[in-house]
C-alpha cells in the first residue's frame, strides 16, 4: 500500500468515525443520574453543554477530514 492509498484510507475512516461520534454526542445525553437517554423533540442546546468542548473539537476534525477528502477527490492534494 503507498502512502496515497494510505491516506485515502485514513481520511475516509478518520471522517466517518468522527462523523458518528459527533451524530452521538447530539442524539445522546445523560439525566440526572447518569442514565443515557435519546433527545426527544424539545427546544435547548444541540450538545450537551457537558461536552461542549469534545464536540468542537470532534466537530473541527470531521470538518477538517472531509475537506481533506473532498480536496484530494477532486485532484488538488
Amino acid at each position: 500500500m503507498d502512502i496515497q492509498e494510505w491516506v485515502d484510507f485514513a481520511l475516509k475512516y478518520m471522517s466517518a468515525f468522527s462523523g458518528l461520534c459527533l451524530v452521538g454526542l447530539m442524539v445522546v445525553r445523560t439525566d440526572a443520574r447518569g442514565r443515557w437517554k435519546l433527545v426527544k423533540l424539545d427546544f435547548g442546546p444541540v450538545v450537551n453543554p457537558k461536552w461542549a468542548e469534545t464536540a468542537k473539537m470532534i466537530a473541527w476534525t470531521f470538518g477538517t477530514c472531509v475537506s481533506l477528502f473532498v480536496a484530494r477527490a477532486l485532484g488538488a492534494l
